[in-house]
């Protein structure tokens, strides 16, 4: 008659120690988790940093969803196209390891384009210096730009990943005859759109 209460004490030993090395086991694997920024409007051809905020991990594995990946703990990575990314932190450690995963959108980048020509509109400027300002003032002192281009043989410049914004300009060119000079300022820009404006300069002759 007392053998029946030892044997099931023992078995609910048993279970308990087994569940108990169960939760342990599960407590040690790693918890993998991370952010990243910048959160929003995340646009192709931005520097996104992800930060790593996995417990319990000694080892890491990236899968950016494009083809690429690192093993870095907090990489940086760039997306060059937009999309929807499925981004995998897989986290390991002597117990096993754990994956998590977000999705990631990337917008279209915001882009201020330039098309630079003579005052009559019809000649195409090439390396003519472009210098981006956030205002008047900084225009006026030619302190602190924004931005710094160079037109192509076709008159144009562009500068990726910009703040949708008004910017203020000058436009230069100078040779031993003079220059050909622009002051101005754009609309505000488009977010994630291309944003083209045309700039006429006209010739100021040297002294």
């Amino acid at each position: 008659m007392s053998r029946i209460p030892l044997i099931k004490s023992t078995y609910l030993i048993l279970l308990a120690t087994l569940v108990m090395s169960l939760i342990s086991a599960c407590e040690r694997l790693p918890n993998p988790k991370f952010s990243y920024l910048p959160r929003e409007n995340t646009e192709a051809g931005d520097s996104i940093w992800f930060t790593n905020l996995s417990r319990a991990s000694d080892q890491f594995a990236w899968n950016f969803g494009d083809g690429n990946s690192s093993n870095e703990e907090n990489p940086r990575h760039l997306f060059a196209s937009p999309g929807v990314y499925e981004v995998i932190l897989t986290a390991r450690n002597s117990e096993g390891e754990a994956s998590f995963k977000e999705l990631l959108p990337v917008n279209d980048p915001t882009v201020l384009g330039f098309i630079v020509s003579d005052s009559s509109g019809t000649l195409r400027l090439e390396d003519v210096e472009i210098w981006i300002y956030a205002d008047s003032e900084d225009l006026e002192k030619l302190y602190n730009s924004h931005f710094y281009g160079i037109t192509d043989k076709l008159g144009t410049v562009y500068f990726q990943n910009v703040e949708p914004r008004i910017y203020h300009v000058q436009v230069i060119r100078q040779d031993e005859r003079g220059r050909w000079a622009y002051r101005g300022f754009t609309s505000a820009l488009h977010q994630n759109k291309v944003n083209r404006f045309t700039v006429s300069c006209i010739w100021i002759a040297g002294e």
